[in-house]
């Protein structure tokens, strides 16, 4: 009986001190910790010494992870050519994609909620209450200003 004790408490000596590292690194992750290595204030610093910002009040670093896609190249060399163009890193290119793709369906999923709830009748009867006028009449000048 005792040697299954040792055995035991052995095994999970060796499992907490192969996962401690991962643990601690997801519990920083979890509290929206300052990733190891980043110093807030020089971050801070950074951003106050730019032309037209007057104030950091609400500064927020959190981690990037560390996921690794694969990209067809021809994809990938054309990402690289855009995002030199730009002036910006591969990384933030594909993260500014992905947030234009999440937000784009985000609006879809709520303008669909929105539709499930719209009643046909009442829109008639608002397009109904709208008066009958003809258009403005305006020129391309007109719609620049």
């Amino acid at each position: 009986d005792g040697w299954i004790v040792i055995y035991l408490c052995g095994l999970l000596a060796v499992i907490g001190w192969g996962t401690w590292g991962l643990a601690r690194d997801s519990l920083k992750l979890g509290l929206n910790a300052v990733p190891e290595g980043v110093d807030e204030s020089a971050v801070r610093a950074t951003l106050e010494s730019e032309p037209g910002v007057t104030e950091v009040h609400d500064l927020h670093i959190w981690p990037m992870s560390t996921t690794s896609i694969r990209l067809p190249e021809s994809l990938h060399d054309a990402i690289r050519e855009v995002a030199r163009k730009e002036g910006i890193s591969i990384g933030l290119f594909i993260a500014s994609a992905a947030c234009e793709k999440l937000a784009i369906r985000a609006t879809e999923e709520h303008l669909a909620a929105r539709a499930r709830r719209g009643d046909r009748s009442e829109f008639e009867a608002a397009l109904c209450r709208v008066p009958v006028r003809a258009p403005i009449r305006t020129t391309r000048s007109d719609r620049r200003g």
